[in-house]
This record gives C-alpha cells, structure tokens and sequence, in this order.
C-alpha cells in the first residue's frame, strides 16, 4: 500500500471514530390526551368553582403545560433539564378532556410540533419526563394543577432502527403524579443514521461499503455487518474460496494472495 494510501485509510478510520463519539440517541415524543375529571388543582379546590350548580361546581380548567427532559432520577425540579424544555400557553379554555392538537402554541407567538424531537447525547438507558400543569389566571398567578414525573426506561418502548411506520409507536399512560391529571403520550426511540441499538445507545455503527475495505450492508435492526455474497471475514474484506476457484477458473492469471 503507497503512502497515500496509508494516509487516505488513516484519515477514514478518524472520521468513523469521531463520528462514533457523537453518537445521539433520538426521541420522538407525541403528547396525545390529557384529562382532569374533577377539575381539581393540585390543593383538591376546583379550577373555576361554580358554587351554584349543585351537580357540577368546578367548572373546566385553562390549562397550560410545562415539559423538561432530564437524566434518569426521582425528582421534580424544572430548574434541571439536561436535555430539553418549553412551555405552552394555554391550548383550550375550559377544557379538561381532550386531545392535544399537532402544533402547540407557545411563548412569544411561537410554535412547538406535536411530536416534538428530543436529542440525547449521553444515553442512560432511558431518560426522565417532568411535565408541570398549570391553570391559566389572568388575574392572578397560575394555580398548580399537577406535576408528574417519569422515567422512561427500555421496557418502555420498542426500539427501532430508523423513524418508521406508525405500528413502532409505544402508547403510556402518565397518571402517577402528585394530582389528578391523566395525560396520554406517545413514544419511539430511534438512532441517527448509520447508527444501531437504540436501546444500548445507538452505541453500534455501521456504513455499508463494497470496495477494498469491505463489502458489507448493515442489518437494519442491529447495524450488524451482512457480506455480499462471495464474501467473508470481519469486515467482508475475504474472497470466499469456492469465489476464488471460480474467479481463476475464468482468469488463471489472477494473483493468488500470499500465506
């Protein structure tokens, strides 16, 4: 092999194991359904009491959500999110059963997709959910309706290889908060591409090649390396031998390689 070569494998093998370092887990969260039967806050009093009805005297809450996304652990802190946060303005007033709509409005006339994507960079097998519900006062402060959190471990959720069909959508149910408030979600975990076991981190990387390095696809699920047919070795980089009496049957000039 001539220097050049040597110098273009080099810079190749550099590049893979940057790359690899930077590996980010992705998760694709939906919030789905949200619902406060007795529209309680957090203290049990009703969001907006109608005293005068005697058979429904709190009337629906205006709610509006706070998320943050951190590492795995027990607490209820929103002032710590590693990975991610944001805020809704209230979605519906007087409304405490329904289906979140696919773009949620936010601070600042801003908007946040629904799913949304969460970039993990330091995988932990799993990640933590907070999600803050608030009452939405324009006289006074917010009223507390709930804070529920998460941890979102592998059993949770099918891991996939790529971003796929519906089908891979794991559906939970988050209704252990300290409140009343039930809320659907809807998760998948998934890898950036090139990169396999989303439930290990996406910690296994594969490019598929068919040149002097290799001739290989990479399975779809475990990023393992599939040799093109006459070929085999860890990197698929070894003519099979009943290839190579084929290849000098055809061509007996052919170079055999040296032992």
């Amino acid at each position: 092999m001539c220097k050049m070569d040597w110098l273009l494998t080099a810079l190749l093998l550099q590049t893979v194991l940057l790359t690899e370092v930077t590996a980010v887990v992705k998760v694709s969260m939906k919030l789905k359904r949200y619902q406060n039967h007795g529209h309680h806050e957090l203290d049990d009093d009703c969001c907006d009491p109608q005293p005068w009805i005697l058979w429904d005297p709190c009337n629906d809450c205006d709610n509006h959500f706070e998320l943050c996304f951190d590492t795995i652990s027990s607490d209820l802190d929103f002032h710590t999110c590693h990975y991610e946060s944001f805020k809704t303005e209230r979605l519906f007033a007087d409304d405490d059963d329904f289906y979140f709509p696919p773009v949620l409005r936010a601070p600042q006339n801003t908007f946040i997709p629904n799913p949304f994507l969460i970039n993990i960079t330091d995988w932990q097998n799993g990640f933590r959910t907070k999600i803050k519900v608030l009452d939405y006062d324009p006289h006074n402060s917010d009223d507390l309706i709930d804070e529920i959190g998460y941890n979102f471990m592998d059993s949770d959720y099918q891991p996939s290889a790529s971003l796929g069909s519906v089908s891979d959508w794991k559906e939970i149910v988050l209704d252990g908060g300290r409140g009343h408030a039930i809320i659907t979600v809807q998760i998948k975990v998934y890898c950036e591409e090139h990169y396999y076991k989303a439930a290990e981190g996406c910690n296994t990387y594969c490019l598929g090649r068919d040149d002097a390095l290799g001739h290989y696809d990479c399975h779809d699920v475990t990023g393992s390396k599939l040799c093109h047919p006459g070929y085999t070795g860890q990197d698929c980089e070894q003519v099979q031998l009943h290839e190579m009496n084929s290849i000098l049957c055809i061509n007996p000039s052919f170079p055999l390689p040296l032992t």
